[in-house]
């Protein structure tokens, strides 16, 4: 079972999903090395919305994930890969700002 925030965060998806598409096409988000995985699956989300689809391609980026969130984005899909994606980029920066 998920933690609470990341239930809470699934369930909150439909209001979440209407921001992401903008988020990726409207920043630029550059990094080091470590950060590589994280900005090709910022890639990877960015195509899914520009081109309309809805699954996660195989070879997707997932080592930027958290243990917690890996079993999510593996089972449930792009919703959860969105949401851990988002979750781990907030993370990062706000660890930046530290």
């Amino acid at each position: 079972m998920p933690s609470t925030s990341k239930f809470e965060m699934l369930q909150r998806y439909p209001t979440i999903r209407k921001l992401a598409p903008q988020f990726p096409s409207t920043l630029v988000f550059r990094g080091h090395a470590v950060a590589a995985n994280l900005l090709r699956a910022l890639s990877v989300i960015a195509d899914l919305y520009r081109t309309g689809k809805f699954a996660i391609p195989d070879g997707a980026p997932i080592s930027f994930a958290p243990k917690g969130w890996k079993p999510l984005s593996l089972r449930d899909g792009k919703r959860a890969y969105e949401l851990c994606l988002f979750s781990e980029l907030k993370r990062r920066l706000d660890a930046a700002n530290n």
